[in-house]
């Protein structure tokens, strides 16, 4: 298990007992008497210091973190990209997870690639009080379990991978390159093939990279995947 953000140790110590191998990474030195004093206690605990973005992570399977929001979608991001890992349990709150759930319609890039690499699962609310100090707002447990690639959404995990691992490849590009993927241009009329023009993508959206898009230009393009498909099923 990789913890991110052990603090005072409560969770990390839980964690420690269930006899998982457990790696915290804690960028606060201030916490590191307590947890110096958990690694003589348990075997089974490492601890890193730095920050979780710039670390290098260990061969884990599972994430357990409370992250700051600030850095809730390159976490995310990362642990999509780290494919050992099966599934992340994260403390936020509860409006950040509703954007982490959100729709196609309210598609934004964050939910993109949870949604993309990841089913979904609302564990516990959590109320204010249960932190200390107490929260500002109410937050929740998310599940994230890694999904099949099969069940990631035709074109949604591309589109995810490809902001990932290609983030300036413009979107015109990335729309041709899904056309190739998707049909095959040796078996069908050419006057028949789908086109960025004929499945009306914008121009302006065409010229972006894929690493300018905002909320709107993500939910146009999974719109234009959808048709995309709607098509393939045609042919």
């Amino acid at each position: 298990v990789l913890e991110i953000g052990p603090g005072l140790g409560q969770i990390t110590e839980a964690l420690c007992k269930s006899g998982a191998q457990v790696v915290a990474v804690e960028i606060d030195f201030r916490f590191k008497d307590i947890l110096t004093e958990l690694q003589r206690s348990y075997a089974n605990l490492s601890v890193v210091y730095g920050s979780v973005l710039d670390v290098d992570w260990p061969q884990a399977d599972k994430v357990v973190a409370s992250p700051p929001f600030s850095v809730l979608e390159p976490l995310i991001t990362k642990i999509a990209d780290e494919k050992n890992i099966q599934s992340a349990h994260l403390v936020i709150g509860r409006r950040h997870y509703e954007r982490c759930s959100a729709t196609t319609e309210m598609m934004t890039k964050m939910a993109l690639i949870t949604r993309a690499f990841f089913s979904v699962t609302l564990v516990s609310e959590l109320e204010k009080n249960a932190f200390y100090p107490r929260s500002r707002e109410k937050a929740v447990i998310m599940a994230l379990r890694r999904k099949n690639k099969r069940d990631g959404g035709f074109g949604m995990r591309m589109l995810a991978s490809r902001i990932i691992r290609t983030p300036n490849l413009p979107a015109i590009s990335f729309v041709q390159n899904l056309i190739a993927e998707s049909i095959d241009l040796r078996r069908h009329d050419y006057r028949t093939i789908p086109t960025t023009r004929s499945i009306g993508m914008p121009k302006s959206l065409g010229r972006k990279k894929l690493v300018e898009l905002d909320n709107q230009d993500i939910s146009s393009i999974i719109k234009l995947i959808e048709s995309l498909r709607c098509m393939r099923r045609n042919m």
